[in-house]
């Protein structure tokens, strides 16, 4: 599992060891169940571990949205960047983390549009689409023919549920990411 830390600086080994030095504190406000913490400075992160099997691992990275707006300042204007400390961790780990931030968000916007049209918004006893464009209430789907409204909706219930079971590839007509993680049957 993977936790994104969006901080309000740029992540610094300080911050980064505050964080690995606190979570004990606040695991155990929660549970009794042991879990070790291991900072990983080079990955910009810190790895939270249970000790019971199956064992799970949350990976907790660091990140901030002043890296990614110093670099593109930096590709389109004159600015006068600030001297980053030595402890400020890996300027690329945190870039990465913010892309696959943004990644994870667009599936969620994908998934909440999919959502809107499995329940049936553009049906004809549904509210319809509007179109925001147009000063006037107007459908935005007038122009499509009931069979078709239904078309979408079964097809997007149908996408939702491959997304539900970790085949969102095949919604998306691409192949299979292969998996960084031996298969393991559990018994």
């Amino acid at each position: 599992m993977e936790l994104v830390l969006m901080c309000k600086d740029k992540p610094t080994e300080i911050l980064l060891n505050t964080v690995k030095d606190n979570v004990p504190f606040q695991i155990q406000k929660l549970t009794e169940e042991k879990y070790q913490v291991e900072q990983c400075v080079d990955e910009a992160s810190i790895a939270v571990q249970n000790t019971k099997k199956p064992t799970l691992t949350l990976k907790v990275t660091l990140t901030s949205p002043i890296i990614r707006d110093e670099l593109e300042k930096k590709d389109g204007e004159n600015v006068v960047m600030m001297k980053d400390t030595p402890e400020l961790l890996d300027r690329q780990k945190c870039l990465n983390t913010s892309a696959s931030l943004r990644h994870a968000k667009w599936f969620q916007a994908l998934r909440q549009v999919m959502e809107g049209s499995a329940s049936g918004i553009q049906l004809p006893e549904g509210p319809g689409l509007h179109d925001p464009c147009e000063p006037d209430p107007t459908d935005a789907l007038s122009y499509v023919t009931v069979q078709q409204k239904e078309d979408i909706t079964h097809g997007t219930q149908h996408a939702l549920r491959l997304s539900a079971f970790g085949q969102t590839y095949k919604v998306l007509e691409m192949d299979p990411i292969p998996s960084s993680k031996p298969f393991q049957k559990y018994s």
